[in-house]
């Protein structure tokens, strides 16, 4: 449905939601190895965003991710301009878990995230309601 997802205006809610659904890191798999935690595929169909548009929110909203990489379309579905194509990011929650000290920090807009994630589950609660 057209309009039921603006990715510049309801992307960043997602991608602050994120690391909160993802395992933590420093898991150990039975040979005793240590690994990161969750995975996050995070993908955008929308020609007019490149793939930078999704890097810089996600580096601004969840720092606690890191992008490990892009993965390529596949030849039955080929693209003459990549960055007008599908992208389809991987990224993995950190290792080392700072997400208390996350939470607190500045955003963007010059408030906290706790604050700002409070306000986008409120305008998420007002929508449902409607």
């Amino acid at each position: 449905q057209k309009g039921s997802f603006v990715a510049r205006k309801d992307y960043i809610k997602i991608i602050r939601r994120i690391p909160s659904l993802l395992k933590s890191g420093e898991t150990h798999d039975d040979d005793g190895s240590g690994s990161g935690g969750g995975y996050a595929l995070l993908c955008l169909n929308a020609p007019e965003l490149d793939t930078r548009f999704l890097i810089d929110l996600v580096e601004e909203n969840a720092p606690e991710l890191n992008f490990i990489q892009r993965i390529e379309n596949p030849m039955s579905y080929p693209a003459i301009y990549p960055e007008r194509a599908l992208k389809v990011l991987l990224y993995q929650k950190s290792s080392t878990n700072n997400e208390h000290d996350a939470n607190k920090g500045p955003t963007a807009e010059g408030g906290h995230k706790e604050e700002t994630r409070r306000k986008d589950t409120e305008e998420e609660e007002k929508i449902n309601r409607w």
